[in-house]
């Protein structure tokens, strides 16, 4: 058995590619199916890709079918330039992404299969995945069972190395024959920073590797496999080293405090109109239900949805901010909440109920929009909303306002760090996940996409370049507002988020002074599979005492 030596925390998600390399040749690159369309540079604005491979037949006499299931459109697809099938509509479904509805299984005319082959697939409308790909694509004798697999495993469920542990990692494979297994560990900068290649031996085995010797910095890390016997195979996983040493390079802009005092005196001049509507859809036996509504920064009316336990007060309360595009549509979990605590599920301006002032999505949408106009900025407003909401709480007589949580997740968990650091001694628990926008400069070089996607709302405004742009994102990041918490953190990470990487995450918590814990979930993407919502529930019991 080969060793490695290196620190990790890894994730993994496994996908059978029988004939077909998992490797295939893009316009200007290599692109994997085992990795996410956003790791890889593709999203919603990338222009009309074709995908190459080949594949080699052995026995030509039987029958073989091709098994696909894209997250994006399929214009066509050819193999040896014959036209086998066209325009397959993404059918990816949100509320179980692993369904397989949109799996198409086509047997291969015979005539034109050789035994070295050629395939092309021309795709566009690349599908947002949160980090982790549902992709596949297969070539594989018709009515054959895949026996060969690979696995990576950790000694740590949570795929977490810290300072004096000794970092290994398991590969579990079977091969069918006699092939080849290769290892790629990356950073989530996407610099490649480990390679192994070694022999699979037919039959079922394990190979122990140590990773010590790479002596890797704390980090995240990306853990790619491949095994090639008779087909092809693979799987990744992600891994951190010492996660709480993680530091960022941008530090906070000199006049970053003066900024969010201004912001905060012209709120105060700001009258707030503070309305509540006793709402019949929203009430349950346990609690009774409101619509509220406040006037925020430039006059824009915020809203929300507004649980109160029946119970005598004063009561504890939760103040959930929104992900980006988010409205709290659904309100089930808050209506069979049967905690002894309030909510309040902030729709602030551009989401859900309250005004729209731009759109959220599109060019520039929410984030673009005034880019280089700092006072003008779009989560200048969304920030201060979230002030006002905090001001309504502290305004309600049946709330305790020494007992005041806020949390969220994506752009909600940036609105967390941010109220938690611009109100310090008004917050008293806080909790978040995978935090937008956050670390811009660091995310700009993990989520390689971002640069295009600021550059096109550069190219919206005449008057607007990367000097100005990068000034206006510096004095909205969350990660500066970290340093001025009080109140017991809660953060949770999932190690397979590519849209709001782990490491940002981490660049915020080690600025935290105050009380903190962080939970790694080695398989979450973005949609934070393990349900990170009532993780906080449990920890806003404890720190809030309900």
């Amino acid at each position: 058995m080969k060793k490695l030596s290196v620190f990790l925390i890894l994730y993994s998600w496994l996908f059978s590619q029988d004939l077909l390399p998992l490797i295939w040749k893009a316009e200007n690159k290599d692109l994997s199916f085992l990795l996410s369309w956003e790791r890889q540079g593709y999203f919603w604005q990338t222009e009309r890709q074709v995908l190459s491979n080949e594949f080699l037949l052995p026995d030509l006499n039987r029958d073989y079918e091709l098994i696909i299931n894209l997250r994006c459109t399929v214009h066509d697809i050819r193999i040896n330039d014959n036209r086998i099938l066209a325009n397959i509509i993404n059918k990816f479904n949100w509320d179980d992404p692993a369904d397989l509805a949109a799996e198409r299984s086509f047997v291969l005319p015979k005539s034109i299969l050789k035994q070295k082959n050629s395939i092309k697939l021309y795709l566009s409308d690349f599908q947002y995945t949160g980090g982790k790909s549902y992709n596949y694509c297969q070539i594989r004798p018709r009515g054959s069972e895949i026996k060969s697999y690979l696995h990576i495993h950790f000694p740590n469920k949570n795929h977490v190395f810290l300072n004096h542990e000794q970092p290994k990692l398991t590969i579990r494979y079977h091969s069918d024959v006699a092939g080849k297994i290769q290892l790629i560990i990356n950073s989530d900068f996407h610099e490649q920073v480990a390679v192994l290649d070694t022999i699979a031996r037919k039959g079922e085995y394990e190979i122990d590797l140590d990773l010590t010797g790479y002596h890797l910095q704390p980090g995240i890390y990306e853990c790619i496999s491949y095994l090639h016997d008779s087909g092809h195979y693979g799987e990744v996983q992600w891994f951190t080293i010492s996660p709480e040493e993680i530091r960022c390079t941008n530090h906070k802009p000199d006049h970053f405090d003066e900024f969010w005092k201004s912001a905060l005196a012209e709120l105060s001049i700001t009258k707030p109109h503070f309305k509540i509507h006793k709402t019949d859809s929203l009430q349950s036996a346990l609690r009774d239900g409101y619509v509220v509504e406040m006037n925020s920064l430039g006059n824009v009316t915020i809203r929300g949805y507004y649980f109160v336990p029946k119970t005598p007060g004063p009561h504890a309360v939760i103040l959930h901010l929104p992900g980006m595009g988010y409205g709290f549509q659904h309100h089930g979990a808050f209506l069979d909440n049967s905690e002894n605590v309030a909510e309040l599920a902030l729709c602030v301006r551009n989401h859900g109920i309250a005004d729209e002032v731009v759109p959220v999505w599109g060019i520039p949408g929410q984030w673009g929009t005034a880019l280089c106009d700092p006072e003008n900025y779009s989560y200048r407003g969304l920030y201060m909303d979230c002030v006002r909401a905090l001001e309504f709480l502290e305004s309600r007589p049946e709330i305790d306002p020494a007992r005041i949580g806020c949390d969220g997740g994506s752009q909600g968990g940036g609105l967390t760090l941010m109220l938690a650091g611009l109100c310090p001694d008004r917050i008293n628990a806080a909790a978040y996940f995978d935090p937008f926008p956050c670390d811009v400069k660091d995310a700009m070089k993990i989520r390689s996409i971002m640069v295009r996607e600021i550059q096109n709302f550069i190219d919206f405004y005449s008057d607007c370049d990367w000097v100005k742009a990068l000034v206006t994102l510096d004095l909205h990041d969350t990660k500066h507002f970290a340093e001025s918490i009080q109140c017991p953190v809660y953060f949770s990470a999932g190690l397979f988020d590519d849209d709001c990487p782990p490491h940002i995450g981490f660049a915020a918590y080690n600025l935290i002074a105050s009380e903190k814990k962080y939970t790694v979930e080695p398989q979450d993407s973005h949609i934070g599979e393990s349900g990170y919502s009532r993780v906080f529930m449990k920890f806003f019991k404890e720190k809030l005492n309900f």
